[in-house]
């Protein structure tokens, strides 16, 4: 097949992880793939400064800030130049393709629903998707069992047309064996994603006051960017606990991160089904995560982890601070390493794959 994935950015967050690691693994299933990034932003510090991005055909439209009516028209010319049999977006990507959708409905068209649909875009988007989920026949992938019943909900359609296939990395980076990590006399906390309002870092800074306070022995490394890193920053040196904490910034090489580790932390607003989760687990640790989303899906408090309440700052210090015990961390870390096992992108790829082929049988057959 020839396949086409496009995303806003090649910065390195969870779509753009998702939809470079599809892409490799399909390439690499002999299908004919290319990458486009609406916008050429962060271009030097994402994807396309990986061993894995140089053997991917990646392409930039230099999208500006707003409604770009000359880079809708670049994406035509570019989809009609290619002539893709399948189209697959991310995250707002989709809302750019939607003209030429308009005028290639034969096409197998296919959006990826990162996160809770009632949060993945705004009133009048949700509109247009609406319009591309009905009449451009564009077909929604839900990453979980949660997220599939919002999007049945918001769009008001029904399950069999709304097929889940969940998230998948690449599980083999980010494993390493225990013998290899270090012994730490402190609790090595982990926290990954961009700094956005949804990932609640001003809540994380707050525990760590909290533990702080509790003279509990520990250090917290954030990595990752975003719009709210510097405020995060400021806030962190008011509370006085800035010797407590590491801002690792970016970087493609998050797995060196995840070895040194010894529990991963999400306490988020909302989610779909976060990859750095998904890491998390293939590294073999225990992690703490909000019970949002898709993360209740793949994660049970007491068996891989704790699932803590939204906001509940004094549940999360408690759990962390059970996480003082090693057995417990082993025990977590351990299931998690043997479950990660069906969540590798190959396989995730595959399913990809064998969703293109059925929908393209699917032509000109009305949905119901």
């Amino acid at each position: 097949m020839k396949i086409v994935h496009i995303v806003m950015s090649m910065l390195y967050g969870g779509s753009e992880r998702l939809a470079t690691d599809l892409a490799y693994s399909m390439q690499n299933a002999g299908n004919e793939v290319y990458v486009l990034a609406l916008s050429k932003m962060d271009a030097e510090k994402g994807y396309d400064k990986t061993e894995k991005g140089k053997k991917l055909t990646i392409f930039y439209i230099d999208k500006k800030r707003g409604l770009d009516l000359k880079a809708i028209k670049q994406l035509n010319v570019f989809l009609t130049k290619i002539n893709p049999d399948v189209v697959h977006t991310h995250i707002d990507s989709a809302i750019y393709v939607i003209p030429w959708e308009t005028f290639n409905r034969n096409v197998v068209k296919v959006h990826t629903v990162h996160n809770q649909a009632e949060k993945e875009f705004g009133i009048a988007k949700r509109n247009l998707m609406k319009v591309a989920y009905g009449f451009l026949r564009v077909t929604p992938v839900a990453i979980s069992d949660q997220i599939q019943a919002s999007i049945m909900r918001v769009y008001n359609l029904k399950k069999q047309n709304v097929p889940v296939i969940y998230n998948g990395i690449d599980v083999k980076k980010f494993q390493n064996k225990k013998d290899q990590k270090t012994s730490h006399r402190q609790l090595q906390i982990l926290h990954v994603g961009r700094f956005f309002e949804q990932k609640n870092h001003k809540f994380m800074i707050q525990a760590i006051k909290e533990l702080v306070d509790r003279k509990f022995d520990f250090h917290m490394t954030f990595v990752g960017e975003g719009p709210l890193f510097d405020d995060i920053v400021e806030y962190s040196k008011s509370m006085k606990i800035s010797k407590y904490i590491t801002f690792a910034g970016s970087t493609n090489f998050v797995e060196k991160f995840y070895e040194k580790a010894d529990l991963f932390v999400l306490p988020s607003l909302f989610e779909g089904l976060p990859l750095s989760l998904l890491e998390a687990y293939a590294a073999g640790l225990p992690v703490i995560v909000s019970d949002v989303g898709g993360v209740s899906d793949i994660c049970r408090d007491g068996v891989n982890g704790r699932l803590i309440s939204v906001d509940n700052l004094n549940e999360f210090v408690d759990a962390v601070m059970g996480m003082e015990n090693k057995e417990i961390r082993d025990k977590y870390g351990e299931y998690n390493a043997k479950f990660i096992k069906n969540y590798d992108v190959d396989v995730v790829a595959t399913r990809y794959i064998e969703l293109y082929s059925s929908l393209n049988k699917l032509k000109g057959v009305k949905r119901r």
